[in-house]
């Protein structure tokens, strides 16, 4: 009720705003837009300067404002999920929720995000949620490079950037909101706000999103058995043990809850702007009911923000350009992220991480002729890093500095039968660490179809030392209509605080026959790694492009990528953790190379339907295998189709319906003698859009959403002990938006 009494809120705002005055500026409406227009939008990010996307030496998609609005994408997940090899297992893994694959490389660290220019995913690498905080509103053009880019953007640009650009205030002037609600108490509601001109602007953008999320022992009965047992007897199992944990019976409860504030202010060429995206969900999603507690304590809470400034200098004479940025962030797990599972012996697992990062960045553009341009830079960055903790018995006290916690080790806190003191305390880490990074990119026309683009970065770490990544990519247009890329790229993906220091595991007490205690022991630790180094990777692609006409477009692409110094994950028996045995322990290593392969093959059609019926249609099947040492790739499907079909009606309906077919995906233990996959699955999705009121001071539309519109029984690979994970059953929300 409380939700839905936001929203409703919301919707009055609105209404009694009537007299805010606005003077929108929108891009070109997709359905006016000819087909060679939206294929040659203009990119930014493929190479650090403006061209057509026909033109960037990379696998480019672009979609456009018009396009979010339509599709009433809400976040840039929902967004992803259209895009050619784009994979997300969701409700996957707990600390992440959902699995991103792209080019058949699974990893949520493994691709940057970019939000007007600036990363807004963790600049230490740590694997974070990328959910509803991720907000659409206010989001003129997301352009997403398939592909490595470390040449340009350094570490972590491994399976590609994504590059989310807002309005200004004066490009989206007025107010903008979008209200909705929906199954399982859900809500979603946005605000943006803008203001000025050219010279001086201001646009602050802020989203609010809560869910209850479905119950799955309802539409899952099978999957979910255990919880009615321990609902009924408060009984879980502990590795194949079954026990009843002191706090009893809780009541199943999954919410998540996310919200997110952007704001910028333009002046002249100078850009300030502040982002904080916060999302809190429950931690025991893709983990099994049997050995994982479902309850509103369970969650996994954290948030990233960011503060920049950039001013921009270009000569009179256009030739020359310079960018300099300043920017900090901070990443942060909450203190009261709490586990309740096997692993913590069903004790509380409180978590903790904290990474701040300060960086500076200088770069330049220099234009020789028409045909030959350089673009280059110098960065430093400085990082203070709190990487995630083990179980905490307790919440870490922000107020103190990681000497100051004095916290044990769970299970540790006790004294045995002669009185000596078995308490351990934990290891908590904070790292000081920097990178500089250099790059230099020339392009250059050398025929008049043919142009040539070189770079390549140099990168040095304190923690890890050196690493160079080049680039090299041919644009071809051997007629009119047709383009043909050849790329060459590599990538490093740093190990991440998140990977070389985190450590989780269980100690308990071992007693006499008279239940006395004599000491301590272990079933299970992931311990630490400290010398990781970086993953490496090397990638040739191919791309062609033909326009049959002015309503047909085909496109085909094609990669291949080799990674060498794989982090995986080894397991050894009887390793000792803090002086006490350990029945087996798990860490990450260096250890194997992959190999991931594939391609896409898409058509696009725009065109119109009798007098008043205008079309916009893409369908795309694309191919993925390789092998992670002798195992297959996990979390990608070998063959998917992804379809979208929008319609519009007389400029006041709006119909966009996308068909999505994958093929099983394999779970992260599977084996090529003994595979573990998800079954194949087929989804419809819906959203509606119909104007009630179009005044030039004043829009109003009603839409609705529905996701899974045939109510399918589906499952996704899982990380966790679920080896395939159930999926939401259908959900739908209605709502309004309004332009003010």
């Amino acid at each position: 009720m409380k939700n839905f009494t936001l929203t409703i809120l919301a919707i009055v705002f609105s209404i009694i705003s009537l007299n805010a005055q606005t003077d929108t500026t929108q891009q070109k409406d997709i359905f006016d837009m000819t087909l060679e227009e939206l294929m040659q939008l203009k990119v930014y990010t493929a190479s650090k300067i403006s061209q057509k996307a026909t033109d960037a030496p990379a696998t480019v998609y672009v979609v456009t404002q018009q396009q979010i609005e339509q599709r009433n994408y809400s976040c840039l997940k929902e967004l992803l999920d259209d895009i050619p090899q784009v994979e997300i297992q969701r409700k996957s893994i707990s600390q992440n929720t959902d699995i991103f694959t792209l080019n058949g490389v699974a990893g949520n660290e493994k691709f940057i995000i970019l939000m007007d220019g600036i990363r807004i995913n963790s600049t230490t690498g740590t694997e974070h949620t990328l959910g509803e905080s991720y907000s659409l509103a206010n989001v003129k053009q997301v352009e997403i490079i398939l592909g490595p880019a470390s040449s340009l953007y350094g570490a972590d640009a491994f399976t590609g950037v994504i590059n989310m650009i807002t309005n200004k205030g004066y490009e989206n002037k007025g107010i903008h909101i979008s209200s909705s609600y929906g199954l399982y108490n859900t809500t979603n509601n946005s605000l943006v706000y803008g203001v000025g001109n050219k010279k001086v602007s201001f646009s602050l953008t802020g989203k609010y999103y809560h869910s209850d999320e479905p119950f799955f022992p309802d539409y899952y009965p099978e999957d979910y058995q255990w919880y009615n047992h321990y609902a009924q007897t408060g009984e879980m199992q502990m590795f194949g043990d079954t026990v009843s944990p002191a706090f009893g019976t809780q009541p199943w409860a999954t919410p998540t809850d996310a919200y997110s504030v952007h704001a910028k202010l333009n002046f002249n060429k100078i850009e300030i702007g502040y982002s904080r995206l916060f999302e809190s969900h429950s931690n025991s999603v893709g983990s099994l009911p049997s050995t994982h507690i479902y309850s509103k304590e369970t969650v996994y809470a954290n948030h990233l923000q960011n503060l920049y400034a950039t001013h921009s200098f270009v000569s009179n004479n256009e030739k020359f350009g310079l960018n300099s940025t300043i920017s900090a962030q901070e990443f942060k797990v909450y203190p009261h992220s709490l586990f309740l599972n096997q692993y913590a012996g069903y004790l509380d697992a409180y978590k903790y991480e904290r990474n701040r990062t300060i960086k500076i960045e200088e770069q330049f553009s220099y234009k020789f002729s028409d045909k030959f341009i350089a673009v280059g830079g110098a960065s430093y960055e400085f990082v203070n890093a709190i990487p995630k903790t083990s179980d905490l018995p307790y919440q870490y006290d922000e107020t103190k500095s990681p000497d100051e916690q004095n916290i044990y080790y769970p299970g540790t806190n006790v004294t045995d039968l002669n009185g000596n003191d078995l308490t351990i305390m934990q290891d908590i880490y904070n790292l000081d660490y920097y990178n500089i990074g250099s790059y230099l990119q020339l392009q250059y026309q050398a025929l008049k179809k043919l142009t040539i683009t070189a770079g390549t970065r140099y990168d040095y770490n304190s923690r890890y030392k050196s690493t160079i990544n080049p680039r090299i990519g041919l644009v071809y247009n051997p007629i009119k209509k047709m383009t043909v890329k050849l790329l060459y790229g590599q990538a490093y993906l740093a190990p991440s605080p998140y990977k070389a220091y985190q450590h989780y595991g269980s100690f308990y007490q071992t007693t006499n026959d008279a239940g006395e205690i004599t000491g301590l022991a272990s079933d299970f630790w992931y311990l630490p790694n400290h010398d990781l180094e970086p993953e490496k990777r090397i990638t040739y692609e191919t791309y062609v492009m033909y326009q049959l006409n002015v309503n047909f477009a085909l496109s085909v692409n094609g990669y291949y990528g080799q990674i060498s110094n794989l982090i995986g994950l080894a397991g050894y028996y009887d390793i000792e953790f803090q002086g006490i045995p350990v029945g087996y322990v798990s860490k990450t290593v260096n250890e194997g190379d992959a190999t991931a392969y594939g391609g896409t093959f898409r058509f696009d059609y725009k065109g119109i339907i009798g007098k008043s019926i205008n079309t916009n249609i893409f369908a795309a099947y694309s191919y993925s295998d390789g092998k992670i040492a002798e195992n297959p790739l996990i979390f990608s499907a070998k063959h998917t189709i992804k379809s979208g079909i929008g319609m519009r009606y007389k400029n006041k309906f709006s119909l966009y319906t996308k068909i999505l077919y994958r093929t099983g995906s394999h779970y992260i233990k599977s084996k090529i003698d003994d595979p573990i996959m998800n079954e194949p699955f087929a989804l419809i999705n819906l959203t509606a859009n119909y104007k009630i009121i179009s005044k030039p001071k004043f829009k109003a539309s009603l839409f609705v959403n529905v996701f899974n519109l045939l109510n399918s029984k589906y499952y996704n690979a899982g990380y966790e002990n679920f080896t395939t994970t159930p999926q939401d059953p259908i959900r739908f929300d209605f709502g309004l938006k309004f332009d003010i």
